[in-house]
This record gives structure tokens, sequence and C-alpha cells, in this order.
């Protein structure tokens, strides 16, 4: 295995990781800005301001918050490893 072409790689690996997460969230924040969506009384699924939603539109929520949850931690360690990286990258530092 090598280890140099992997080391290129990993900088690139990491900037698409967060660039993906930052997608995600966006995604979100544009179509469900009534989220987060929960059960309402007689009425399927309301949003935060109480507008009604359908089954699907909770369903595809919930896939998104999900991974939204997941990809976290993929984007909080490429964050540490971008930073950490152009820490070393200057001098003195």
């Amino acid at each position: 295995m090598d280890f140099a072409a992997l080391r290129q790689l990993a900088p690139s690996a990491a900037a698409f990781a967060l660039v993906g997460w930052l997608a995600i969230f966006a995604y979100g924040f544009l179509y469900f800005p009534d989220a987060p969506y929960s059960s309402c009384a007689g009425q399927g699924y309301c949003g935060k301001t109480g507008l009604a939603h359908t089954q699907a539109e909770y369903e595809a929520f919930k896939r998104w918050e999900l991974g939204l949850i997941v990809s976290v931690p993929f984007a909080a360690i490429s964050a540490f490893y971008l930073n950490r990286r152009r820490r070393r990258a200057k001098p003195g530092a």
C-alpha cells in the first residue's frame, strides 16, 4: 500500500467531507424551514409554526436529520484535520 499517495489524497478527502456536510446542512435549511416536525393531534405532522405536513414530508425530514447526524463526526474530524494541517504549513507555528 502506497502511504505517500494516501497522504496526498487526505486533504482533498477531508475537504470533500466538509463540503458534503455543508451541502447536507444547506439542503435541510432550504427544504425544511418549518423543522422540526412532530406529531399533531389528529392532523398527522406539524412543524414548529403549526403548519401541517404529510407522512412523506415527515419521512423525508427524518432521513435528512439522520444523514445530518451521521455526517457530523466526519465533518468535525475533517475540519480538525484541515485546521491542523493549515497551522503546520505556517512558518513558526
